[in-house]
């Protein structure tokens, strides 16, 4: 059982690891590539652009509105769960319950004023900015009057049936920041990852994306590194142990 979990920390590990030096990988790109101006790629380069985000038919968040190329909605749910441990229904604790997760894209264009490319949302990965995170009303009003009043304060200071909504999202007409693959289709440019492996769309200004993604490849790095670290520990104490 021991070597079990050693080896899931160990694999575990490995995968946080694997996505810091992903991390770190792309903030070298970022650092490494000069910006491009739209009117002036040819195709078949690896480039970053900054622009405005815009869309012939863009989204809109499922709860804010907000009309994006981009968003993450996550809605949940806080409900009782009764401790197994307990036959007493009165035992356990208020939890949150994941009730809608989605995520969305649609087909927009970059625009620098020299040129505007297309960019091919479903390669992309998004870094997007959080709108909304905030508590709402889960089954309603419990109706009007002094009664009503005393089920509502009830209901809120219990907990019971309240919920959250999250929304990241990219609002069209915004600055972006995106680097990929150029490439030439007729008259239009498209920004892909075909070449690369490498399309990432985000609403922060180049330093400080730099500067994000610094701290989630450490953050990440370091994380993985003590797993896989408590993996090896497990597996030499058995072994000194046996």
């Amino acid at each position: 059982m021991v070597y079990i979990i050693a080896v899931v920390l160990l694999l575990g590990g490995g995968v946080v690891f694997y996505f810091g030096m992903k991390k770190a990988s792309l903030r070298s790109h970022v650092i490494d590539t000069p910006t491009s101006r739209i009117g002036g790629l040819a195709g078949g380069e690896f480039a970053e652009v900054k622009g405005r985000a815009e869309a012939d038919m863009p989204l809109a968040t499922p709860y804010g509105g907000v009309e994006c190329i981009y968003y993450r909605h996550k809605r949940e749910r806080k409900e009782w769960r009764r401790s197994y441990s307990s036959s007493s229904s009165s035992r356990g604790r208020y939890k949150w319950r994941t009730i809608d997760n989605r995520e969305e894209h649609c087909i927009f264009y970059v625009n620098d004023d020299t040129g505007r490319i297309k960019v091919l949302p479903a390669k992309a990965s998004f870094d997007a900015q959080r709108l909304v995170k905030e508590h709402v009303s889960g089954g309603g009003s419990a109706g009007g009057g002094i009664l009503g009043g005393i089920v509502n304060v009830a209901t809120s200071l219990s907990g019971a049936g309240d919920e959250r909504v999250t929304e990241y999202a990219i609002p069209a007409g915004t600055e972006v920041y995106a680097i990929g693959d150029v490439s030439r289709r007729g008259e239009d440019l498209f920004l892909d990852k075909d070449m690369t492996g490498i399309l990432f769309v985000s609403y922060r200004s180049e330093e400080e994306l730099t500067s994000n993604l610094w701290w989630k490849a450490m953050g990440l790095r370091i994380a993985g590194g003590v797993v896989i670290a408590a993996g090896l520990a497990m597996i030499v104490y058995s072994l000194v142990s046996a």
